[in-house]
């Protein structure tokens, strides 16, 4: 992959988390100021691979998991198709076992 198609991938990428974590707010009551902060800072790609590399699990999980909206959890961007060159294999099945964790905990 060139570096120019990767670094519009990843620019979709970041305004599609942006976007996600206005839903996150809107339709599950769920804000945090870090991550907000940290969105501006960094950007959404660079803090969803710190979020994967995290040793624990993030608040959101939970919350979304209870709402059962887990779908509105960062995880869930990861494994979208169209972003599958952006993460590792073991990035994307880190993904998959926390949400697969997280279903089983609100079924």
């Amino acid at each position: 992959m060139e570096t120019t198609e990767l670094f519009g991938i990843i620019k979709k990428f970041d305004k599609e988390m942006n976007n996600l974590y206005k839903r996150q707010k809107r339709e599950a009551g769920y804000y945090s100021e870090i991550n907000s902060y940290v969105l501006k800072d960094i950007g959404g790609y660079e803090a969803v691979k710190r979020l994967i590399h995290y040793k624990e699990d993030s608040e959101a999980l939970k919350v979304f998991a209870g709402k059962k909206r887990l779908d509105l959890a960062a995880e869930s961007l990861v494994l979208k198709k169209e972003y599958e060159n952006l993460f590792t294999e073991a990035e994307k099945e880190i993904c998959k076992k926390r949400l697969e964790e997280y279903s089983r905990l609100s079924a």
